[in-house]
């Protein structure tokens, strides 16, 4: 009887979950690390946004940009002196790869040479929720320019 019960506590006391070691599915595959979010507006004069963001976000986001489909041939974009994202993943000590996202008008990526569509669909979507996510509220596109008084002026 105790020889039982030694193993079947030995039992529950193995590992359970996923194995590690190679050939097991790694959580960053790209090995991205960090990527700093620059925010700028063409036409308003609005406080600038530069933040570094490190972990499984910045991952997340890049993992969002590489899902991207590429944007029709001949694409007409009004609107698009909104608010841009400067995006620079980092891989350690390195820079991987930087790419520019436009908050408006069509809403477009550009990431090495193409031009990536962020607009309705739900890849667009998933890449926006992931910017803003790592981005916080004080990231977000937010188009109205801060109040000044008018007597300081």
């Amino acid at each position: 009887m105790a020889l039982v019960v030694a193993v079947g506590l030995a039992a529950c006391a193995s590992p359970s979950g996923p194995a590690s070691g190679p050939g097991s599915p790694s959580p960053n595959p790209n090995g991205i690390t960090a990527v700093r979010i620059q925010r700028s507006f063409a036409l308003l004069n609005a406080p600038p946004f530069d933040r570094v963001i490190h972990g499984a976000d910045a991952a997340l986001l890049y993992d969002a940009l590489l899902a991207l489909p590429p944007t029709a041939q001949m694409v007409a974009c009004p609107g698009d002196a909104t608010v841009t994202y400067k995006l620079t993943f980092e891989k350690g000590s390195d820079t991987a790869d930087t790419a520019v996202a436009t908050y408006g008008g069509c809403r477009v990526v550009s990431f090495k040479g193409q031009q990536l569509d962020a607009g309705g669909s739900s890849a667009g979507t998933a890449f926006w929720s992931a910017l803003f996510r790592a981005a916080g509220p004080e990231g977000a596109p937010s188009i109205v320019p801060p109040t000044v008084d008018p007597g300081s002026a």
